[in-house]
Formats: structure tokens, C-alpha cells, sequence
């Protein structure tokens, strides 16, 4: 599976929608066996849940996000996650273990 991580050079993202690189990683078997980098050159907050999804996203780390772009990314099989005011590292660690909570019905906008 892939997971993405919402970033503004290079920390986390306040919110999805200011987002402009994302911290790929592939994981399998509890191991992170691959991460990329990715720049996001669509510039459109309505098209990115597109844009991961064409890279084989399944599951985002993001700090606030709007309705609209929970809506979007749920209708591309997007699984959200919060940051819960970890560090990029431990919201990855903690996702890889398991513990870091689903907030895709929860989810609210920190805008």
C-alpha cells in the first residue's frame, strides 16, 4: 500500500489544501520499503485527490482539510489520517504499527 504525507517544504501541511509536496511510502508487511518525494504540480486543491490516486495512494497523513476534499478523496478510496500534533516521523511510525487513528468520518478543517 501507499501512504501519503501532506507537506509544504518539506513539513507538515496545515492544511490539504496549501499542501505541495507529499511523502510517498510504499508499505508492506509493517516495513516501509520505499519513499519518494513527489511534487505536486496540479496547483488545484479539487484535482489532488486525483493526483494521488493516480500514484497509487490508499491512505493520507494531513493536518486540516476541508469537506469538500474529504469528500473527493473517500470517492477515490482515500483512508485520512491526522497528524494528532506528532512529528512527520512518529505520525509515520505510528501508522506503520497500526495506532494512528482513522479520522475519515471525523475529520474537521483547522481553516
Amino acid at each position: 500500500m501507499k501512504l501519503a504525507v501532506a507537506l509544504i517544504d518539506n513539513a507538515p501541511a496545515f492544511h490539504f489544501g496549501e499542501a505541495n509536496d507529499f511523502k510517498i511510502l510504499t508499505i508492506e508487511d509493517g516495513m516501509v520499503l520505499l519513499t519518494e518525494d513527489l511534487f505536486d504540480d496540479t496547483h488545484t486543491h479539487q484535482a489532488r485527490p486525483g493526483f494521488l490516486k493516480d500514484h497509487g495512494v490508499s491512505a493520507l497523513i494531513c493536518n486540516g482539510i476541508g469537506s469538500g476534499a474529504v469528500d473527493r478523496l473517500v470517492d477515490a478510496g482515500i483512508v485520512l489520517y491526522g497528524f494528532n500534533e506528532l512529528s512527520v516521523p512518529d505520525a509515520i511510525h505510528e501508522f506503520v504499527k497500526g495506532t494512528l487513528p482513522s479520522q475519515t468520518d471525523v475529520f474537521e478543517c483547522k481553516c
